[in-house]
């Protein structure tokens, strides 16, 4: 009976011991591993592309380019960046939309707006970090459409000659970007594109 009574007496002390602080770390290791939450890292996590590419689309003043993309965590929207293939002084934002069907198809009136960055002028290749959080949630597994939309300036982009559909709709608007993707979209197939959006 005395065994007994012990043993009980233990396993109540458990959650109370765990709770005091780190110095039961072997004995409460398991249940504050089970606990914790591991959120995601927006330099490896994110929702489109950061291979880089070697070629290149360039885009018009207010034109914008999308693909759709899976996010790989749920998290909340970080910073853009977008590979700018040259030299040239361009200008861009990079904006996310939920994508209404979750299906790679020309986007529509029905996938609305998350977020923008605030719009960058450059004159340096390789990646840009676009200035300004775009914020806003997305959900692991689900699907958004990643957008670049190029200012006064234009913008060359990178791409690849493989992978999926890029769209292309050459009366956006970089100033205020669109609150949903209605429009005419001109669609390539067995394209790639060099941005993507991290989530933290």
């Amino acid at each position: 009976m005395k065994k007994v009574s012990t043993i009980t007496i233990i396993i109540l002390l458990i959650p109370v011991i765990c709770f005091a602080g780190s110095l039961q770390k072997k004995l409460c290791g398991v249940i504050e591993k089970k606990n914790t939450v591991i959120g995601c890292n927006p330099d490896t996590n994110k929702v489109g592309d950061s291979t880089s590419r070697s070629l290149d689309i360039y885009l018009g003043a207010d034109d914008m380019v999308c693909m759709l993309y899976t996010a790989d965590c749920t998290g909340t929207l970080s910073y853009g960046h977008v590979q700018h293939y040259d030299t040239g002084d361009d200008n861009a934002k990079i904006c996310v939309y939920n994508s209404a069907d979750q299906v790679d198809q020309a986007p529509h009136i029905h996938d609305t707006l998350i977020a923008c960055s605030t719009g960058d002028r450059t004159t340096t290749s390789g990646w840009i970090t676009m200035t300004g959080e775009l914020s806003g949630a997305v959900t692991s597994g689900k699907k958004y459409y990643v957008c670049t939309v190029a200012g006064a300036y234009g913008w060359t982009i990178t791409k690849a000659n493989s992978g999926g559909n890029i769209y292309v709709n050459t009366s956006s608007s970089y100033t205020t970007p669109p609150a949903n993707l209605d429009g005419t979209w001109n669609t390539t197939a067995s394209r790639s594109l060099g941005h993507w959006v991290g989530i933290k």
